[in-house]
């Protein structure tokens, strides 16, 4: 879709094409705000949630079955710290741990930007100049019944900036892919582990 704006008093014409706007003056085109953007899929990170939800739930409802068929067990109580623990420790990751959201990747000033944010706390902008950056990207592996996720992360020099898993962010396969093939073509290095 395409928008074109005429302003009299400056004499410029602009168009704006999806994300991009160029400005006409003196028929010259110049390009302002070349930016790629990848966001997550929220549907599939709610879905993911729910099953983790579920899971704790399940883990939860497991000293209480035990105890139904063990009566006067000793294991019992360790059990019921353990589950507390547990599900303790993933509320407060939930609920504090800074995860992307939204990875863009901006022509005109040579940067990418990382959006994040917490369940509690506004968003937070990184941002990596594309002579700076380094992507480490790990493919999906398996070893038996066990499968490692697809990550990517990004680095600054030897820093690690963010890192989107296929599991923790809600990102796909087929998007995580889409940005490294974008960051390959724009000679970002990108190192597969």
């Amino acid at each position: 879709m395409q928008h074109l704006i005429f302003s009299q008093a400056t004499g410029t014409r602009t168009t704006t094409t999806g994300s991009n706007t160029f400005y006409v003056i003196d028929n010259s085109i110049k390009a302002v705000n070349m930016m790629e953007t990848f966001q997550l899929d929220l549907h599939g990170l709610k879905q993911q949630r729910l099953r983790a939800y579920l899971f704790n739930l399940g883990l939860l409802s497991l000293p209480i079955v035990y105890d139904i068929l063990f009566p006067n067990n000793i294991i019992k109580d360790s059990y019921y710290t353990f589950c507390g623990a547990y599900i303790l420790v993933n509320l407060i990751k939930d609920l504090f741990v800074q995860n992307t959201f939204q990875v863009s990747f901006d022509s005109s000033n040579r940067s990418i930007i990382l959006l994040s944010k917490s369940l509690l706390s506004k968003a937070k902008q990184k941002s990596i100049a594309f002579e700076d950056a380094r992507l480490e990207y790990t493919q999906e592996s398996s070893f038996l019944i066990f499968s490692s996720a697809m990550q990517l992360c990004f680095m600054k020099g030897k820093r690690e900036v963010a890192c989107l898993q296929e599991s923790n962010n809600g990102f796909t396969k087929e998007r995580i892919q889409e940005i490294v093939n974008y960051a390959e073509a724009h000679s970002i290095p990108i190192t597969v582990i």
